[in-house]
């Protein structure tokens, strides 16, 4: 048997992640003239935006085939303060024609999130640039339902989609029951008349009354059902419900 003995003093090691982090990155060597003019475009187009500029077509062309995501909701604020502008310049010209392109080759659900959210302030500008765009999103519109946007909510079921899904489907079908369900606006009472007798009366949402046999608000500032809804109301919802039923036949074709 061998016996082996040792002195020394005792060692302790520290791994240090950051050296090995260091000799694995990969050190760039050389950049593409390129890649130098696309990032110094880029860095202009976000500071032109940022400070209100309006952005030239070569600068549309080179955002359809470089998006950059950040800016898309100031484009949008741009869109809608350039509407109620008048008379239209080139620029807002170049905006509302390049802004709806280049919505489309954004992410779908960045795009949602960003435009639904302003309606509420801007409803006509917004609708119509959600169905110039065909961003259809029964996710949103039950949001606008319960969040008593009902008129805003009606406009934007006439939206298309590019494609439906199942899951769509489900949602639509249940906008169909959020609308057929919604709590009365209006009311019917008895009211007493010049000589003291009482007669049922159909009251609507702005206090004008009608006769109880009246389904919608004979005054000219009205024209709303007990429920609030106008007649082009009820006519684009029975045309929605006729979309989604057909919707439905389809998924369900053997």
């Amino acid at each position: 048997m061998f016996m082996i003995s040792a002195l020394g003093t005792a060692v302790k090691l520290k791994f240090n992640s950051e050296d090995v982090s260091t000799s694995k990155a990969k050190e760039i060597v050389i950049v593409s003239n390129l890649r130098l003019e696309q990032e110094t475009t880029k860095r202009q187009i976000i500071k032109d935006i940022e400070n209100g500029l309006s952005l030239s077509q070569e600068e549309w062309v080179f955002l359809f085939n470089n998006p950059i995501e950040e800016i898309t909701e100031k484009l949008i604020d741009h869109y809608i303060t350039n509407h109620i502008n008048n008379p239209i310049s080139e620029s807002q010209t170049l905006l509302f024609t390049n802004l709806p392109i280049y919505l489309r080759i954004i992410n779908e659900a960045i795009v949602i999130d960003l435009i639904y959210k302003k309606i509420k302030a801007e409803p006509k500008t917004i609708i119509n640039l959600i169905s110039k765009i065909k961003l259809f999103s029964p996710v949103e519109i039950i949001k606008l339902i319960k969040d008593d946007q009902l008129n805003s909510a009606i406009e934007c079921i006439a939206i298309d989609k590019e494609y439906y899904s199942t899951d769509d489907l489900k949602l639509m079908q249940e906008i169909i029951y959020l609308l057929d369900n919604l709590q009365p606006t209006g009311r019917i009472e008895m009211v007493k008349g010049i000589l003291g007798k009482s007669k049922e009366k159909f009251i609507c949402q702005k206090g004008h009354s009608n006769d109880a046999n009246d389904e919608y608000c004979q005054n000219i500032e009205c024209y709303v059902n007990i429920k609030g809804l106008t007649r082009m109301n009820k006519h684009e919802i029975e045309t929605y419900k006729s979309k989604v039923k057909i919707l439905h036949s389809i998924f369900n074709e053997e």
